[in-house]
């Protein structure tokens, strides 16, 4: 029975449907346990680490723009993007981008059965055990690729 967990897998089976009711995923089978822990748990995980790295990156290009224009009109509190961009900015910018993201981009197939499928576990949580997709490392090169797209992309029509 699922008292404290931070995710709980409930199965339905005989005993009813409580264990289903308080769970956050509910499974018809143990067999498709399998693709829900390794498949879409590695999905989730890049996808989190795509979705922090493109945060950081898109503020980085939206607030160095709007540093870089106040130097050259004396902080005069105008902005460099019209009201309706502004509003428009995290629709456009954040959401829809991260959406179709993690609508199309899936590494991993998805009809491989759960025989087959227990040969790639570790090839498969290498890239979440390392670190690999959000580390200090990645975050300072979206860092420094927004910086520079920042100055190329107010220099250029400056």
């Amino acid at each position: 029975m699922i008292l404290q967990a931070d995710i709980g897998i409930g199965l339905f089976g005989k005993e009813g449907n409580r264990a289903v009711d308080s769970s956050d995923f509910a499974i018809g089978e143990f067999k498709h346990l399998w693709v829900l822990l390794f498949k879409h748990g590695r999905w989730n995980y890049k996808r989190m680490a795509m979705m922090i790295n493109w945060y950081f990156y898109k503020n980085f290009l939206y607030t160095l723009m709007q540093l870089f224009f106040s130097f050259c009109n004396g902080f005069s509190m105008q902005t460099v993007f019209p009201d309706l961009f502004l509003t428009m900015y995290n629709l456009q910018f954040s959401a829809w981008p991260i959406m179709f993201y993690a609508l199309f981009e899936k590494d991993v197939c998805t009809n491989i059965d759960g025989i087959r499928f227990k040969q790639f576990i570790p090839s498969l949580y290498f890239v979440g055990q390392r670190n690999l997709a959000f580390n200090p490392f990645v975050y300072l090169v979206w860092s420094i690729v927004g910086f520079l797209q920042t100055l190329v992309l107010f220099i250029v029509p400056y």
